[in-house]
């Protein structure tokens, strides 16, 4: 969590975001890494696309999540770019796991 907190967002890699994902084990650690950090790193849109696919519940949240959060702080973003997640978001509807439907319910809401 500290980590999070105190990383610097220019800093990130993309393989330290897959890193990080690949550990996320709870809801609280997702969304916290996503609003605080990865949603201002210049990776965040890449990396709802690549997270969307993915099997387990934590890391799939993130996507959402990290879209989500995209939606909060990304004032440049065009509506393009939100349009595009769409199918994303549609696909993912079904997923029953509840920490990935709230956090598909959390990015259509945003």
């Amino acid at each position: 969590m500290m980590a999070a907190l105190l990383d610097e967002p220019e800093r990130v890699t993309p393989a330290q975001m897959d890193r990080w994902c690949k550990d996320f084990d709870n809801w609280g650690i997702v969304d916290t890494v996503c609003f605080k950090l990865f949603d201002l790193t210049p990776h965040a849109w890449k990396k709802v696309d690549q997270w969307a696919g993915r099997k387990p519940e934590f890391q799939k949240r993130a996507s959402f999540a990290l879209l989500a959060c995209l939606g909060v702080h990304d004032k440049h973003a065009t509506n393009e770019k939100f349009l595009r997640c769409l199918p994303l978001i549609e696909k993912a509807a079904t997923d029953e796991r509840n920490f990935v439907k709230k956090g598909v319910s959390w990015a259509l809401r945003e």
